[in-house]
């Protein structure tokens, strides 16, 4: 009997452990989605901050069914779906027992014009680090694993380097057993010696709703540009924090801040249900609310994203980031900075995102759950929403009187009610077990930072433009910053910081002994100084000075900020001379220094292994793999000591992003710089064929001895096509100058000309594009060289861009290039020409279409132009205007046309039909619109039929908006006329005095001498805008109204 008793005890443990073990779950599946696939990728380089990565144009009308890799993460009460091919971004989460999407789940993959490359699609949590934007790989494969951990839990890593700054970053989306939540814990790591820019968020997005709530602790927000306005309740008493509220003016960013928490959310007050962020201030700040606009301005986005079905709607952007605000340029101006992401430093988070429901609103939230604490009539309501199972001792304090106190025991999403009396104004405190769950005060976790910036700062002193300097590097504008640097050093030519910031700049451009004669100013003034340090001690490293990098790098290695990398160069600096228990020594106390430091840990992982302490090494391998399974190197020298052919499978098995090569190349990289060639060559033998590995492979063969293998990889190399392969390493330009003399074609000139293009050298890479001459058979390179010399003395751009015609006349881009040539250059006959042919080569291309109506409006056809866009069905890009600005000049211009020739009743129609909105050209009307050219156009017709009155009304409404713009606009030349014709001087005055605090607008200085009756100035102004523009109804013109106005003011 007992042992009858202990088998059925056993087996009936085993079946609960079973079940237990099916409660999580994670699945690899292909999942079928609608989708609208991106395509036509652009092979002509257009230098940008974020090169090498190239840009799409193709974006598909109609949907196809399409398999996608989905990883499904599922427990009891949460399912989690992310897409590694796109981007590795969670597709959505769900609260199962509500079937509820509390993170939008997008039913269909619609690839939209929204990010720096182009596509993006709306929906889940996309992650985003590099630059300001959607980053580059938000769309395409990224590297990814999937791990069963040892707790019980399943994660999904997913990860990929970023190009652009060669910064590393993985994300692990975990999904606990038996709690209501996931985790996405985050790492981003920049392994290399330069800043760069520090930029990430992880951005969400919930269902828009009239009724959705946003639960964000906070007294301010703060805009793009760094303005700071209140929040929740605006200057203008409006309550934004709730969505429907928000049903004014356009699109919204609103990153709030202002209040000491760790928590965001958003409750959705008639579903009774809603979400929660969670993550420690200390790692992110930042978190911000998008909304789209809800007028159709902002609508419109709605079906472009997404195809509206039941369930499917408009959604909103709930972001966390590691700074208060996505800063653009203007932020610098107020306390809300840039920040640089240092060299061999990085930045890590956890962050938690949980569904809540039942308790009406969200007042507070922790890591256990979220909570509703309000007071109403003398009564205090509590409800708290577990999001785990929950056993402690609830306690409510209010003036350090225990109100209540009782042990709770809570399954995840039980909600716990409680009830009781308060004296008005009292404040209350809970307690779960020793944490603070809810504060209710009158001002709960209130701040007291500036947010407004002392505006009697001197810009233009010495501190002001090395500052700007500094901003601009830190956006990745280094040509800008080092112009900021000399104006600097102009000002006051021993501002030593700038010597440093001048000397960083000209160390980017591979300028080494320039950059090194200023770091040589900077210590003859401090010896000490640790960025001269550190940056001369990189270039006599390079240069193979290694006692004298020895000797910066020690004096560096003594500072915060630059100790431990400037400790990884000594390492590396005792590779490069083959002292390797000296390198072990430095390696391990780098790593000591930083343990997070990826380049350390490189150093410490080579030294190690060339020690011969292969157990070590694999234990530092075997632990980094634990924490990051994608990290490529470890897995790579796990195999280089191993030799297993298992460990190779599952090196090679994570690497699954859009450019793997550049995963081998970068790998390669490290050994290069260590100057271990033969472990660099063992990456790129197991790498895939193309050119600029090829490349790599011939040096390093060459290196090695073995002549004639690397003879043959060069012939590769240059045998190889050309499109698409943009090199931008520092090492690469090396390699290319070394093998400059095996070169017997036009490439090796071409690639070193792009990286000299993407440093800021552009006269040495247009040297050498002209050195290419006519030898190129490939399309895009005269497109690029066109794009980098067009406007240099004796560069005869017309030669290059007929020459890509003869190339490719099957290439839509060699069309709109010569277009837009001809246009630049005023031939507006042969712009509107070669449009034309374009269109009708690829009539079915919206930008050929556009091309064509943008050129015949300047070319005087403005009736073809309305038909061609009525045809016409335009996917902008976020913030695109140029359909409904060529659309409405083309109603204009035809108006004034018909004017002139009396034609009154064609000129009103038009009038009417420039004040439509239709969408197909891209863009929906916003809430507010400036109507002021339209009604003064049909002012001109009632005039002619006497319609006094009506008259009256529209000249009042001119005026009176005119008196209301906030920013100059050629429409206000339409209100001070009126104002001048009807004495009304003092509004004139005041007019005209917010013209002149802008000298540096031409048409406001236009506007201006029109007035005042300076015909003459006048004109000059209008030449030399004409001359800058070639046309004023070009898109370029940023003032879209003013070309219209000119021939207006003709009218009278």
């Amino acid at each position: 009997m007992k042992l009858s008793y202990l088998i059925n005890f056993v087996l009936v443990f085993c079946i609960f452990l079973n079940l237990s073990a099916q409660n999580i779950s994670v699945k690899e599946t292909e999942e079928i989605f609608t989708t609208y696939p991106y395509s036509d990728p652009d092979p002509v380089v257009k230098m940008s901050k974020i090169y090498p990565y190239f840009y799409f144009d193709g974006y598909a009308v109609e949907g196809v069914e399409r398999d996608w890799k989905v990883v499904r993460l599922e427990n009891e009460y949460v399912s989690v779906w992310v897409a590694p091919e796109i981007g590795g971004k969670v597709l959505g989460a769900f609260e199962k027992s509500t079937g509820n999407d509390y993170l939008y789940f997008n039913n269909v993959v619609k690839f939209r014009n929204v990010a720096m490359r182009g596509p993006w699609t709306s929906g889940g949590i996309e992650f985003n680090f590099g630059s300001i934007g959607h980053s580059p790989t938000t769309s395409s494969p990224v590297d990814y694993i999937v791990r069963n951990n040892k707790d019980g839990s399943k994660s999904c890593f997913v990860g990929a380097m970023d190009l652009s700054s060669r910064t590393n970053w993985v994300v692990e989306i975990r999904l606990p057993a038996e709690k209501a939540y996931f985790e996405t814990n985050g790492n981003w790591s920049n392994p290399t010696v330069l800043p760069t820019s520090l930029y990430h968020w992880s951005n969400a997005a919930a269902d828009a709703s009239d009724d959705l709530r946003f639960c964000y602790p906070g007294t301010h927000y703060i805009g793009h540009n760094g303005d700071a306005h209140l929040f929740p309740v605006n200057e203008a008493g409006i309550d934004i924090s709730v969505y429907g509220n928000n049903n004014f003016g356009g699109s919204k960013s609103y990153h709030v801040l202002g209040k000491y928490t760790d928590y965001f959310g958003g409750y959705w007050k008639n579903r009774d249900f809603g979400f929660v962020h969670f993550s420690e201030y200390s790692e992110k700040p930042g978190k911000k609310i998008w909304i789209w606009s809800l007028s159709r301005n902002g609508q419109i986005w709605e079906n472009l994203l997404t195809d509206t079905m039941p369930g499917q709607k408009q959604y909103v952007e709930i972001q966390s980031g590691f700074l208060f605000n996505q800063a653009a340029g203007e932020s610098s101006s107020t306390p809300f900075k840039h920040v640089a992401f240092e060299p061999n430093t990085n930045r890590s988070f956890n962050e938690k995102w949980f569904p809540v429901k039942n308790i009406g609103n969200i007042t507070n939230a922790c890591e256990l759950g979220a909570v509703n604490l309000y007071v109403e009539n003398g009564q205090a309501f509590f409800k708290f929403a577990a999001n785990q199972q929950v056993s402690r001792i609830l306690k409510v304090v209010s003036d350090d009187v225990v109100l209540l106190e009782e042990p709770i025991n809570m399954k995840p999403l039980e909600v716990k009610e409680l009830q009781f009396n308060i004296s008005e104004n009292k404040e209350i405190t809970v307690y779960l077990g020793d944490d603070i769950i809810a504060l209710h005060h009158e001002n709960n976790y209130d701040l007291s930072r500036p947010l407004k910036a002392d505006k009697s700062f001197n810009w233009d002193s010495s501190w002001g433009l090395y500052t700007k300097g500094k901003e601009v590097a830190r956006q990745r504008d280094y040509n800008n910053a080092e112009r900021f640097f000399k104006l600097c050093l102009q000002n006051d030519s021993s501002f030593i910081p700038a010597y440093n910031g001048l000397g960083e700049m000209l160390f980017r451009k591979m300028e080494y002994q320039l950059a090194n004669k200023w770091f040589d100013k900077t210590l003859a003034f401090n010896t000490y100084d640790p960025a001269a340090n550190f940056f001369s001690g990189l270039i006599a490293e390079y240069e193979k000075r290694y006692y004298d990098a020895l000797d910066r790098f020690s004096i560096a290695s003594n500072n915060m900020q630059y100790g431990s990398a400037a400790t990884v160069r000594i390492a590396n600096t005792y590779l490069l001379k083959r002292e390797w228990g000296s390198a072990l020594k430095y390696a391990k106390k780098a790593i000591g220094n930083n343990p997070k430091n990826e380049a350390a840990r490189q150093a410490y992982i080579i030294a190690l292994r060339y020690n011969r302490k292969f157990e070590e090494a694999l234990n530092v391998i075997g632990n980094q793999l634990e924490v990051n399974p994608l990290d490529h190197f470890c897995a790579f020298e796990q195999f280089l000591i191993t030799n297993n052919a298992s460990d190779l499978e599952s090196f090679k098995a994570i690497i699954t992003n859009e450019f793997q090569h550049e995963t081998y190349l970068e790998i390669a990289t490290v050994y290069f710089n260590a100057g271990l060639y033969a472990d660099a060559l063992k990456i790129l033998e197991l790498a895939s064929v193309h050119p600029i590995v090829e490349l790599w492979r011939a040096w390093l063969y060459n290196k090695n001895g073995r002549n004639d293998n690397a003879r043959m990889a060069f012939a590769l190399f240059e045998k190889a096509p050309v499109a698409f392969v943009f090199p931008f390493r520092r090492e690469t330009a090396c390699i290319l100058k070394d093998l400059s003399s095996w070169a017997s074609d036009w490439k090796s000139d071409y690639y070193l000309g792009l990286i000299y293009w993407s440093k800021g050298l552009n006269e040495k890479a247009a040297e050498l594009f002209r050195k290419c001459g006519d030898k190129p058979d490939y399309y895009a390179f005269y497109l690029t060289r066109s794009n980098l010399m067009s406007g240099q003395a004796a560069y005869n751009e017309e030669h290059d861009l007929r020459k890509s015609l003869e190339l490719a006349p099957d290439q839509w881009r060699t069309y709109r290039a010569l277009s837009s040539f001809y246009e630049k250059k005023k031939d507006f006959r042969q712009s509107l020409e070669w449009a034309q042919i374009g269109y009708d080569k690829f009539p079915g291309n919206y930008v050929m279409a556009y091309q064509l109506a943008k050129e015949m409006v300047i070319n005087g056809r403005y009736q073809p132009a309305l038909n061609l866009l009525a045809n016409t069905t335009i996917l902008p890009h976020e913030g695109a205007s140029y359909g409904r600005t060529t659309y409405r000049q083309a109603c204009l211009m035809a108006a004034v046309e018909s004017i002139g020739k009396k034609q009154l009743k064609t000129a009103r129609s038009y009038v009417e039909k420039s004040r439509l909105w239709p969408e197909n050209i891209g863009v929906g009307k916003p809430y507010n619109t400036d109507e002021r050219l339209e009604d003064y156009l049909e002012i001109l017709c009632l005039l002619k039929k006497g319609a006094k009155t009506k008259v009256e009304e529209l000249e009042e409404k001119i005026m009176a908006e005119t008196l209301k713009s906030a920013t100059f606009s050629s429409s206000d030349y339409l209100g001070a006329m009126l104002m001048k014709r009807k004495g009304k001087n003092e509004e004139l005055n005041s007019v005209l005095n917010k013209w002149k605090e802008h000298p540096d607008n031409q048409v406001a200085q236009w506007a201006l001498a029109k007035i005042e009756g300076d015909n003459y100035k006048a004109k000059e102004l209008l030449d030399e805008m004409l001359e800058n523009y070639g046309s004023l109804l070009s898109p370029q013109n940023n003032d879209a109204a003013f070309a219209v106005i000119i021939e207006t003011d003709k009218l009278r």
